[in-house]
């Protein structure tokens, strides 16, 4: 009897039959599409209160803001919605509707700590800094930095009440919050240790550096403030800058110095010395000797053309004998210098050979570069040797430099490399008959 009841697939139903069956389709449907819960407006939760959504007209009838996902209630697949927003915007962070709302904020602090109630071994990922440049320090626009500093740390909605202090390039900020009334400290620089006991005395480390960076450079006060001037920066006195210089950085170079002069064994050292003036009218002289394996300065001369005992012109052979006598007396006598490398100079060649025999003497390639170099501007000044000039000089200077550093010290081969690209630039390239 119930078979005879049925309707065959050919027999189309009856129309009663029909409207049930769709109407239960379009319930299964809206079900399973269903968001929020029963009895919530989908026009209130259309309702745009992120200023991200675009205009209700253009929108579907079951469209909804982002925000609403955490207003109202949600059956399964709104759960799953806004579970998944949470975890976008913790990877991403870039949606501005979510991240400027307090709510979400909210959200996102009750759900961590409701993860940390159910796992005591619950731990937060550890930050990660990536692309930070490798300079020291960075300069910043004082919007920028009010901007920074404005917000409150403590609650979301705070501003603080900002006290500022200078002490030379260095900037300190006093921080209290006008809502929570939470109070902090910040800084452009971190303090930096000292011997003095005074709790006043606050060395920051950016003013060091920038004492240092302008005394090593030679730029001194009257030129970088003028430069600091320039850029809107904050400039340093006269008196602030030199106390730096002689209560902190000369004592440490000092040291510095000192400890390297004590230093080493058997030492291979390079001198060379300058004048105040060219010429008979020079007065000082200046030598110095560094390590020719680190390049660290040793010794520092300074001498006067009445020290030298001569009235005449200035010499640079008793300022390199006194820095050789001064650098034995440091590191314990003259045997443990190894090398000394200097100058081409004929009449300090004499003084190492009498003064210091033990000493090897060796000359510096680069003065004999910079001869070669001149001798060539020297003697193709007329205009039918112009072509050496300018193209073989150069060409002629890299072969003996590269015959030299070749040659690893052996003057000999040094030699032979160098006259063999001369004969290869006359077109001989067969060595076997030259003698």
């Amino acid at each position: 009897m119930m078979i005879e009841e049925r309707t065959t697939m050919d027999e189309f139903p009856v129309l009663e039959v029909a409207q049930q069956a769709k109407a239960r389709m379009e319930m299964r449907e809206e079900n399973e599409q269903r968001v929020f819960a029963a009895g919530i407006d989908p026009e209130e939760a259309a309702d745009c209160s992120c200023e991200c959504c675009p205009p209700r007209t253009s929108q579907e009838p079951n469209d909804y803001c982002c925000r609403s996902l955490f207003t109202f209630d949600t059956v399964r697949n709104g759960t799953k919605l806004r579970d998944g927003l949470v975890a976008n915007m913790e990877e991403f962070g870039q949606h501005s509707c979510i991240i400027k709302d307090p709510l979400f904020r909210h959200y996102i602090l009750t759900q961590n700590a409701a993860d940390v109630e159910k796992d005591p071994n619950w731990t937060p990922p550890s930050p990660t800094i990536q692309n930070l440049p490798e300079a020291e320090y960075f300069l910043v626009s004082k919007a920028s930095l009010l901007e920074l500093l404005t917000g409150c740390n403590s609650c979301s909605s705070g501003k603080n009440s900002l006290s500022f202090t200078e002490d030379a390039h260095a900037l300190t900020c006093t921080r209290k919050c006008t809502s929570c009334g939470n109070a902090s400290k910040w800084s452009n620089s971190p303090v930096l240790e000292t011997g003095n006991a005074s709790s006043k005395e606050k060395l920051r480390k950016v003013n060091v550096d920038m004492v240092t960076g302008s005394t090593v450079t030679a730029v001194g006060t009257a030129r970088l403030n003028n430069f600091l001037k320039a850029v809107g920066m904050n400039t340093v006195s006269k008196r602030t800058f030199h106390r730096h210089k002689n209560e902190y950085l000369l004592p440490a170079v000092e040291n510095v110095f000192t400890h390297a002069q004590d230093e080493g064994e058997k030492l291979r050292v390079a001198g060379d010395g300058s004048f105040d003036t060219r010429g008979y009218s020079a007065e000082w002289c200046r030598y110095f000797l560094v390590d020719a394996d680190t390049g660290e300065a040793l010794v520092h001369v300074l001498m006067n053309k009445k020290e030298t005992g001569s009235s005449g012109k200035l010499e640079v052979m008793p300022c390199l004998k006194k820095a050789i006598e001064i650098l034995a007396g440091k590191i314990g006598g003259i045997q443990f210098i190894d090398t000394v490398v200097t100058d081409r100079h004929s009449a300090i060649f004499a003084m190492m050979k009498q003064d210091f025999p033990t000493i090897t003497h060796n000359y510096d390639p680069w003065h004999y570069f910079r001869n070669l170099t001149m001798s060539f501007i020297k003697h193709t000044k007329t205009l039918y040797i112009t072509q050496v000039r300018e193209t073989w000089s150069a060409i002629i200077v890299r072969k003996a430099y590269d015959a030299v550093v070749r040659a690893q010290g052996n003057g000999v081969l040094a030699s032979e490399m160098f006259r063999s690209s001369l004969l290869c630039c006359a077109g001989l390239h067969d060595f076997s008959s030259v003698s």
